[in-house]
């Protein structure tokens, strides 16, 4: 079967066995057939109802599955602690003959809001929601999480616990001019393979800030790729642009499933901005180079991963690489960074706010629309938007100078 996603998309996943609906591909090869499968026909259509079912469940991006597989797994195991004689059903008719103001997922939730924030509590109620409305026969309405009194619960759930609605807070050019500075400090000081770490994380710094990135999307490229995508010099001047390089991003959302896609990002910013994407894309090759893990050895060297070759990701460069610097920049009263700001307050989608703000509120800023096809919120033109705007958008392709704008074109923050 052919699949752009790889091999992931033609297997079934962990978090798909949470699915109470599975059926096997005879059994429906016997519900509509009548008889059982025997020629080679008939197990070309098994095959194929198998690729039906798979389809079907990876409509969930991998993450959620797991996300609520593993949601799921704790309520069943806090209910068998108790003693709860059945938390979830398997069926409808196993749903008819439990409680009918389902009062147990109610105390598992009341349970949790000892230690977590509502937010996660919504997940799980998420979770529970997904997972009854794959039952066979199931209507919404006959969803235990969707009654009157589980709906009153919840909300009385948000009038004692808060709902946080925080933003990842944006960092102000003094915040960027100091990380910056103290990135590169640590980096000329280091040694071994803590100097190639460290122009890695400059780069990822660099790159997240000024094109705009979501959490760990960069971190699937390649060195080989990201190498040969670089056009400056000569090759930039013959194609008539600016020089810039094209970084491949992994996507995955709710709305659009896609594996890969290249984004073009200026090698440098405009002048009283401190990134420098191309600077430190050119010094953390040459490192992968130097210890034989640059484009030249393997095509396959992913450009941020660890000696052993583990991918990166957004939580773990957060943590080793930008928060110890935002504790010593507080410390050292520098960044703007007050003794009492809270660092808690920046995180992984703060170099996308901080890249809209600036791109938004430059002298000449960049247009809504093309920040929103950089940022890739491909979402569907709502109804109150007007059909001119709506087909301007879908059919209308800037060029790459108008897309290098986005990466470029980018000023000072307060």
């Amino acid at each position: 079967m052919p699949s752009r996603l790889g091999e992931e998309a033609l297997q079934a996943r962990r978090g798909d066995c949470r699915r109470p609906d599975f059926v096997c591909e005879g059994c429906h090869f016997r519900e509509h057939f009548g008889r059982e499968p025997g020629s080679l026909e008939d197990y070309h259509v098994c095959l194929l109802d198998r690729m039906v079912t798979i389809d079907e469940y990876h409509r969930d991006a991998s993450s959620t599955a797991m996300t609520n597989f593993n949601a799921l797994r704790q309520v069943a195991r806090w209910g068998a602690d108790l003693g709860v004689p059945m938390m979830l059903a398997g069926s409808k008719r196993e749903l008819a003959q439990m409680p009918e103001d389902h009062r147990a997922i109610a105390w598992f939730l009341a349970d949790k809001s000892r230690s977590v924030k509502f937010n996660t509590l919504r997940r799980f109620r998420a979770a529970i929601n997904n997972y009854y409305l794959r039952l066979p026969g199931m209507v919404a309405a006959d969803i235990p999480t969707a009654s009157v009194q589980f709906t009153h619960r919840f909300d009385g759930m948000i009038q004692r616990l808060g709902l946080d609605t925080n933003q990842a807070k944006v960092f102000g050019t003094r915040l960027l001019e100091d990380m910056t500075a103290l990135l590169e400090a640590d980096w000329a000081r280091a040694r071994g393979e803590g100097k190639v770490e460290l122009a890695q994380a400059n780069l990822a710094f660099h790159l997240y800030f000024a094109a705009g990135l979501r959490a760990n999307e960069a971190f699937s490229e390649t060195a080989a790729h990201f190498a040969d995508n670089m056009v400056t010099g000569d090759r930039a001047t013959s194609a008539g642009v600016g020089a810039h390089l094209w970084i491949r991003c992994s996507l995955q959302t709710k709305e659009e499933r896609v594996e890969l896609t290249e984004l073009p990002v200026a090698y440098s910013t405009a002048p009283g901005c401190p990134l420098e994407v191309g600077k430190w894309a050119t010094r953390a090759l040459a490192a992968l180079e130097d210890v034989g893990r640059g484009a030249s050895t393997d095509t396959g060297h992913l450009l941020f991963a660890s000696p052993l070759g583990v991918k990166w990701v957004m939580g773990r460069f957060w943590r080793r690489h930008v928060v110890p610097r935002l504790e010593q920049l507080q410390r050292e009263g520098l960044g703007g960074l007050s003794p009492e700001s809270d660092l808690e307050k920046y995180g992984s989608n703060s170099p996308r706010r901080t890249w809209d703000t600036m791109a938004a509120q430059h002298p000449n800023p960049v247009s809504e629309d093309l920040r929103e096809r950089q940022g890739r919120w491909r979402k569907k033109q709502k109804r109150r938007q007007r059909v001119a705007q709506g087909m301007a958008s879908l059919y209308f392709e800037p060029d790459l100078s108008e897309l290098l704008r986005a990466t470029y074109w980018l000023s000072r923050v307060q």
